[in-house]
Parts: C-alpha cells; sequence; structure tokens
C-alpha cells in the first residue's frame, strides 16, 4: 500500500502538499504556492523525479540535524524532509520517498467537500460539553477510558506532601494500622477496615501529581464510614473496644485526611458549590440508584475502561453509611456521571456523524479527539490537526477507534439507562439528541 500526498491551504492562503509514508509519517514537505494548480504540478514533479537518486541533495544542518531535499530537473527544490539525528535516518527518509511518491494518491483537503467535513468535525466538537473539572476521563496510550488527575497549583503542592508524607510515613497511621489488622485479620475492625485504608492509601501514595483526589476524597468519605459504623457496633456491644493505639492512629489518620483535601482545588471545589447539590430524600434516593446503575453498567466494560478506574467509579456511586457530608459526596457522583456521559455519547455522536476514517485519530495528551478540535481556531489548524493524528503508532490509532466503538456500542446495549440518565438533570439533557430510540450507529468491523 503507498503513502499519499495531501493538498492543503495554509493560513495565509497559500497552497502546499506533504508526502505521507504509508505508516502516517510525513516525509516530505513542499514550499508554499500561490495557485492551486501550481501545487498539483508540485506533486506530479516529485512523483516524476522521487525515483532518481540524484535529485537527492542530502544537507547537514548547523545544529547538526540531517535532512534533505528534492530537487527537480531544473535544480528548484520541490520537496524537503524533516530533521533527522543521523544520516542513517536521513537515508532511511529518502528510500521512503522513492518507494511511496510514484503511486500515492492525492487527499485534497483544500476542496469545498473537505472543508465542510472539517465545519462538520468542528461543529460537532463544539456541541459536545466539556467534562467537569473535577472528575475528567481521558485515554490511555492503548485508548482505554481512565480517571485524569486534576493538576494541583504550586502553592498547594508543598502542604499536600506534607500531610502525605506524615500519613503515609513507616511510622504514620496508615502504617500502624496496616499492621495491626495484617497480624488480627479475624478481628471484627479488620474486616470492615483493612481494604477501606488499602484503597486510601494506594491512591495517597502515587507520585504527587498523578494523585486523583476526587477518587481519594471519596474513600476518605468511605473511611470515615466505616469507623462511625465500627463506633456503632462497639457502643452496641457487638464488638470488643478499639485498642488504644489503634484507636489514635484511626483518628490520626481521620483528622489528617480533612486538612489533605482542603489543601487541593478537588476538596476546595466540593466543599465550595456543595450547597448547590441539597436535594429532597426522594431526589437523592433516584440519583443514587442511577448512578449506581451506571456503574454496574460499566463494571463488565473491562476492554473501554482502565480496571482501577472501575473500582474508582464503583467507589464513587456505591451509597455510603453515615456520611458526614452528603451534598458533597453528591456532588461528585453528579460530575461524575457528567463526564461519563460526555465521553459515551460523544464516542457514539463522532462515530454516527464522522465515521470512522475521522475518528481514526490518536488523541493529544490524553484527551478526546473532540476535546482537542475544540481548542482549534481556525481551518488550517483543523486540517493539520487530522493530519498529524496519523503521525506515530498506526497499532495505538486502531486501538483508539477500537474503544471509541466499544463505547458507542456500551450506548447501544444501554440506551434506556443512559436516556434516564440525561433526564435526570438539566444539565443533562443535551445527550438526548444523541441517543435517541431510533439512532443507529454504524459500528463496521472490529
Amino acid at each position: 500500500m503507498p503513502g499519499k500526498f495531501e493538498l492543503y491551504e495554509d493560513n495565509a492562503g497559500e497552497f502546499r502538499f506533504r508526502l505521507k509514508a504509508r505508516s502516517g509519517e510525513n516525509i516530505l514537505a513542499s514550499e508554499g504556492y500561490k495557485q492551486k494548480a501550481s501545487a498539483e504540478n508540485g506533486i506530479e514533479s516529485v512523483r516524476k523525479n522521487a525515483g532518481d537518486d540524484a535529485c537527492y541533495e542530502r544537507k547537514e544542518t548547523s545544529a547538526g540535524k540531517h535532512m534533505f531535499n528534492l530537487k527537480a530537473s531544473n535544480g528548484q527544490v520541490i520537496g524537503t524532509s524533516q530533521s533527522y539525528a543521523n544520516a542513517s535516518g536521513r537515508d532511511n527518509g529518502i528510500e521512503s520517498v522513492k518507494r511511496n511518491a510514484q503511486d500515492a494518491g492525492v487527499d485534497d483537503l483544500s476542496s469545498d467537500l473537505s472543508r465542510n467535513r472539517i465545519a462538520q468535525v468542528r461543529s460537532l466538537a463544539q456541541a459536545l460539553p466539556d467534562q467537569s473539572d473535577i472528575v475528567k476521563f481521558g485515554l490511555t496510550e492503548k485508548g482505554k477510558v481512565q480517571l485524569v488527575a486534576v493538576p494541583n497549583t504550586a502553592d498547594d503542592v508543598e502542604r499536600i506532601i506534607t500531610i502525605r508524607e506524615e500519613l503515609i510515613s513507616a511510622d504514620g497511621p496508615i502504617a500502624a494500622l496496616s499492621t495491626r489488622y495484617s497480624r488480627n485479620p479475624n478481628a471484627p475492625q479488620a474486616a470492615l477496615l483493612e481494604r477501606v485504608i488499602g484503597s486510601y492509601a494506594k491512591e495517597l501514595s502515587k507520585d504527587i501529581h498523578d494523585i486523583n483526589f476526587a477518587v481519594l476524597f471519596v474513600r476518605g468519605t468511605r473511611l470515615v464510614s466505616a469507623s462511625n459504623t465500627a463506633q456503632h457496633n462497639i457502643q452496641t456491644g457487638e464488638w470488643p473496644d478499639f485498642e488504644p493505639e489503634e484507636q489514635e492512629a484511626l483518628d490520626s489518620l481521620i483528622a489528617l485526611h480533612g486538612p489533605l483535601m482542603m489543601a487541593t482545588p478537588v476538596g476546595r471545589d466540593l466543599v465550595a458549590a456543595s450547597n448547590e447539590f441539597d436535594g429532597t430524600p426522594e431526589k437523592s434516593k433516584e440519583e443514587e440508584g442511577l448512578f449506581q446503575e451506571l456503574a454496574e453498567t460499566v463494571a463488565d466494560e473491562t476492554e473501554v475502561f482502565e480496571a482501577e478506574t472501575l473500582d474508582a467509579i464503583h467507589d464513587i456511586t456505591t451509597p455510603v453509611e453515615f456520611d458526614l457530608h452528603p451534598a458533597r459526596t453528591r456532588r461528585l457522583r453528579v460530575l461524575l456521571a457528567g463526564s461519563l456521559l460526555t465521553s459515551v455519547a460523544g464516542a457514539s455522536a463522532w462515530l454516527a456523524s464522522l465515521g470512522s476514517s475521522l475518528a481514526l485519530i490518536p488523541a493529544v495528551g490524553g484527551m478526546f479527539i473532540w476535546e482537542v478540535v475544540k481548542k482549534t481556531d481556525d481551518f488550517k489548524s483543523v486540517t493539520d490537526l487530522l493530519a498529524k493524528g496519523y503521525d506515530g503508532m498506526p497499532d495505538q490509532a486502531a486501538e483508539q477507534l477500537k474503544n471509541l466503538k466499544r463505547m458507542s456500542k456500551l450506548l447501544e446495549k444501554r440506551r434506556a439507562m443512559f436516556t434516564k440518565l440525561a433526564d435526570l438533570r438539566p444539565e443533562f439533557g443535551w445527550a438526548k439528541r444523541y441517543i435517541k430510540p431510533e439512532e443507529t450507529v454504524d459500528d463496521g468491523e472490529e
């Protein structure tokens, strides 16, 4: 399978072309032409001269990089390579041009059809709402969906590190409780608290920039709930009392969790905006049931979601007994549901509206493709984005496309549940246009 030429119009209104290898790598780029016909003639000249080794001018830059120019028979440069770290890479680039140019077709990105297509791309991207900054999903390199950590400010980091070190140090409360419960696994407190403390410690022990504080918040909430449950069972005589050292360590852990969360943007947001999420018991119960159904829906989608993300979704959506701050927990669940709805409905809409050809674009920085396109402002930027999307590893792009299809199928399989979710809150209403009962999605072959 040969490569292809892409013909496009740049910001200055000039026409350019680039030759791409079958892998999607850019291997030759032209200068700008005032007329489209001149650029088309340039493509024909590349085809004509690419097979002649004498037409290649091999050069070394002042920075010690290696590159080449392809020249026509009259000596005019008709194409320039990228920079290579060594002469061997440059020579491989020349051989790639020789292999790909002669039989390469032309994708005319400057045509009215392409402009309309790109306008459609932008329109769809703008129609999909932003995810929450507090609970946000992204993609791994292999296209699986994962929860993304929210960055902390520079001022926050020092305080977070100080509290975290106190919690996870060798003589800290987490180590004390973990050691105790591993030695006394049959104690009723161990059965209740060991897993909760373990999942809390697992998140907290990550690199400071990788900790997902929304997940840590809910695991801290579950820790407080478990402690209150234990106290209740002790007071009723069902369980033996905590040992003094055990009680001290547990109290210390809970006491430090609050200041830790308030040192993060996530914690401050959940506190500041929680009043918006006070509700009637009936409404809260309805939401709680639907959020649990949502978690159960995605629980088996291990090909779509990272296992750690599925655990976090379960922890966020499962009801918490003795929850001291139910409005904060409710807000977190609403934000989770909204971001998940954007991700799943967005994948379905992307495939249904644009087809697999434009879906086959690797995400940039772990974002979904529509999130990336939303940040572009002009035709040239979108054109370059679509072209550059094919650079890099083809198998990575294929995995991401497969996962878009799986997410679309998830919506198809559980359309009734996602419809109820769209009806649950006014801010979810946008999704109804993408999950109508009569809507169908062409999934194609996986």
